[in-house]
């Protein structure tokens, strides 16, 4: 291999690295037409014996490196391919290099150990051990690490590879223990956090920790260096013990506590600029003091001097003659005599406007009165009394912006429209205004009276037209009355009460029109008068009427307020929690049935889905572009909740059609209830599924390690068919892996089969395709 080859569309630039398992060459590649360059890392691995690749050495590799790839922090693998009889394989570029013989900044290497420690937390939630963590296998992409090459990691289980690998400056003591002794030692994940320990000393004093080998096993360190960072010395005493059961026990503890020694540093940096800039503050105040002193120090010589001039026009004003003095005597005593009769006069002022205010009241007062007289009956006041107007409560709004100003001219009826009943009978007219007005406050008054009875009246007959009428003309009269709000209000939810009940004059639209009415009148009688216990009680049972128990609530704890004795208020208010907590727990319940019936129609169309958005990726991954993995789960997601939209409406409209259209109600009701029913039985296989169904993927896996195939074949097959968590991916993996088994156990064409699935559902899949390869040998030869 040589600058400038061409391997497929990577072009070699030149050769990074050279080890033990092969060659790493930087390569370019044209990102399609038009397109910009894009550098890679392309490993070319070496065989056993340099004659030929080791297959299953590499496919383990690819594997491995396959599930580490969703992470920041760990290189990514794009590729893989056999040339010119060496294995391939393409990753991440990474421009900044290793980390080895180089050094940072103690800021930016805390930086760096924290993002390794991310991607080791990563990898041992996999699970997988690394085994290789030092300062090579670290590189900088874009100022982020990255932990690389994964040639020597493995998934971490029963089967745990027990030799040496890795280098051994950076292995456990209890490798090296075990390794002098000829001893067989089960990696696990503290192996890793160890030689992430040795690494982190490494980059920080520029020295490993241990000079031999004998020194690891005795955990023998290095004596630190004088300016070693003192806030570290714990942190290494406890990451490095001899003891592996005192040291961190997983990379998120190791993590936490790097956090909390940068931030103990950076606290204490803060302290220190907090005192620096509060020296300056006070060097600044301090410059500005001296400042002012100077400035009051030639103020008070100022003033001293204006003093020694005043002193000497005192002098001078003394010597004025006593006639001045008795002159301005005698005009002092004439202006405190002035000042004496103008308090007289302000008295005299206050005690007329206290009468006149007194006068006002009692006028007010006087056309507030709305009760009727004693000695008219109800019989006189039908037969003296003229018809409301029957466009009275039409203009009730407008009256009631009126206000009490402008004299009395605009508190009198207007003239009254003829209405069928009253033939040409007419309301009269106001009386003319005298001078005083007192004529027009007294026919006011009386018409108010009248007005009022008579809607008290047509209340009791349960003529709640002619009641809104009559309260409306008072309403119109005086748009300050509570009462008549209040009764107007009475009025109105009567009248819903008889729109909503069976018969000839049922319009439950109107009946709630007549509700709100009823609240409007009512919420305006509370503004206008806010300590009538009453108006809070009819607004609250309107409420309650209307189910609306949260303001009924509301309304009965202020009647409760102004008069703890109501017992009504208080039955009502229970009675309304009670409806209330009925109302919740209806609601919720609601939205449970709701949910069940939107997954017992979703499940079974999402199942029918799920291949065509399989089929839609893969179409848009191979004959349009190839997002990546991410991209990939992205478009499978995406397509999979169009379809099952798309068929779910379809579901949706055919029952509505049926029931809507063709009038068939039974056989939508059917359907809905078959739906339901889908939907319970959705829910609790899902329930099942995620929480107590054994995990068939990872049974096979299990199963084929220890190359019992029919085991693996078995787990994987269920794994595809009944494990919803498989179901929510386009991956290939449980066909690819099924196929291993089958090829394993001897069945060439199933695993054939299997693996077909896998490259048409991944073609993009190296293991899938080099894996169809073998098995289409494999079957040849047979």
């Amino acid at each position: 291999m040589n600058k400038d080859d061409w391997i497929r569309s990577y072009q070699l630039k030149d050769e990074i690295g050279r080890g033990s398992y092969g060659d790493v060459w930087r390569a370019e590649k044209q990102m399609g037409f038009g397109g910009g360059r894009v550098h890679y890392a392309l490993k070319f691995l070496r065989g056993k014996d340099e004659s030929g690749v080791d297959i299953e050495k590499v496919i383990g590799e690819i594997a491995v490196w396959i599930k580490a790839n969703a992470h920041a922090n760990i290189i990514s693998i794009r590729d893989a391919f056999i040339e010119q009889g060496k294995y391939v394989i393409v990753s991440d570029y990474a421009d900044g290099g290793s980390l080895k013989g180089k050094s940072f900044p103690r800021e930016t290497i805390f930086k760096i150990m924290d993002e390794v420690l991310s991607g080791i937390e990563f990898l041992h939630g996999v699970p997988i051990i690394h085994r290789d963590i030092k300062p090579e296998n670290i590189l900088l992409k874009n100022g982020i690490a990255c932990i690389g090459d994964f040639g020597l990691a493995r998934d971490f289980d029963k089967t745990q590879s027990t030799g040496l690998g890795g280098s051994m400056m950076y292995c456990s003591p209890e490798i090296i223990r075990n390794e002098i002794d000829n001893l067989d030692h089960e990696r696990t994940p503290l192996d890793d956090l160890w030689a992430t320990s040795v690494t982190f000393y490494q980059i920080l004093t520029g020295e490993a920790p241990f000079r031999k080998m004998g020194d690891i096993a005795k955990c023998k360190r290095e004596p630190l260096s004088p300016d070693f960072p003192a806030e570290l010395t714990g942190f290494f005493e406890r990451a490095l013990h001899e003891n592996r059961e005192k040291r961190f026990q997983s990379a998120g503890e190791m993590r936490k506590a790097l956090y909390e020694i940068v931030s103990a540093e950076a606290k204490f940096t803060r302290i220190i600029d907090d005192y620096q800039k509060r020296f300056q503050e006070l060097q600044g105040q301090l410059e500005q003091t001296q400042r002012q002193a100077e400035k009051t120090n030639r103020n008070l010589l100022e003033e001293k001097r204006r003093g020694e001039e005043l002193k000497a026009a005192l002098g001078k004003l003394e010597e004025v003659s006593a006639a001045d003095r008795k002159a301005s005597q005698n005009l002092q005593e004439q202006i405190e005599a002035l000042q004496s009769e103008l308090r007289e006069l302000r008295r005299t002022k206050d005690a007329v406007t206290a009468e006149n205010e007194k006068l006002k009241a009692q006028q007010t007062a006087a056309g507030r009165i709305i009760s009727p007289p004693a000695q008219t009956t109800g019989a006189e006041n039908e037969r003296l009394l003229p018809l409301p107007p029957e466009n009275a409560e039409k203009s009730s709004d407008s009256a009631a912006s009126n206000t009490e100003s402008g004299g009395a001219e605009r508190l009198l009826p207007r003239p009254l429209k003829q209405t069928e009943n009253e033939d040409n009978r007419l309301l009269p007219r106001p009386p003319k205004t005298t001078g005083d007005g007192s004529s027009s406050s007294s026919a006011s008054l009386d018409l108010a009276v009248s007005y009022y009875s008579r809607g008290e009246m047509a209340l009791r007959r349960k003529d709640y037209n002619q009641a809104i009428n009559h309260f409306t003309f008072i309403i119109n009269l005086s748009p300050q009355d509570a009462d008549a709000y209040h009764k107007r209000g009475i009025a109105y939810r009567q009248r819903a009460i008889k729109h909503r009940q069976t018969g000839p004059d049922y319009n439950f639209k109107e009946a709630l029109a007549n509700y709100d009415k009823a609240l409007a009148d009512f919420t305006r009688a509370i503004e206008l008068d806010g300590n009538k216990a009453k108006f809070y009680y009819d607004r609250g049972l309107t409420h309650y009427q209307k189910l609306d128990y949260k303001e009924t609530i509301a309304d009965y704890k202020a009647v409760l307020d102004i008069d703890p004795d109501w017992t009504a208020a208080r039955d009502g208010l229970k009675e309304a929690k009670r409806k209330r907590r009925g109302e919740i727990a209806f609601g919720f319940i609601g939205v449970i049935m709701v949910s069940i019936f939107v997954i017992g129609l979703i499940v079974p169309t999402y199942l029918l889905a799920h291949p065509l958005a399989s089929f839609t990726t893969v179409f848009v991954k191979t004959e349009i572009y190839n997002f990546g993995p991410t991209g990939e789960t992205i478009a499978f997601v995406v397509t999979a909740i169009l379809y099952t939209l798309l068929f779910g409406g379809i579901s949706g409209y055919l029952i509505y059609f049926i029931e809507e259209e063709l009038l068939i109600e039974w056989l939508s009701v059917s359907m809905l209830v078959v739906v339901f029913i889908i939907g319970l039985f959705s829910v609790g296989y899902l329930a099942y599924a995620f929480f107590l169904m054994p995990n068939y993927y990872q049974s096979a896996r299990e199963c084929y390690e220890k190359k019992d195939y029919a085991c693996a074949v078995e787990n994987y097959t269920r794994t595809v068919r009944w494990y919803p968590r498989y179901w929510l991916t386009a991956d290939n993996a449980a066909y690819l892996e099924r196929g291993n088994a089958y090829l394993g156990s001897g069945s060439v064409d199933l695993a054939v089969r299997d693996f077909e699935k896998a490259v048409r559902l991944n073609p993009n899949d190296p293991q899938a395709v080099e894996r169809l390869k073998i098995a289409n040998q494999a079957g040849q030869k047979k």
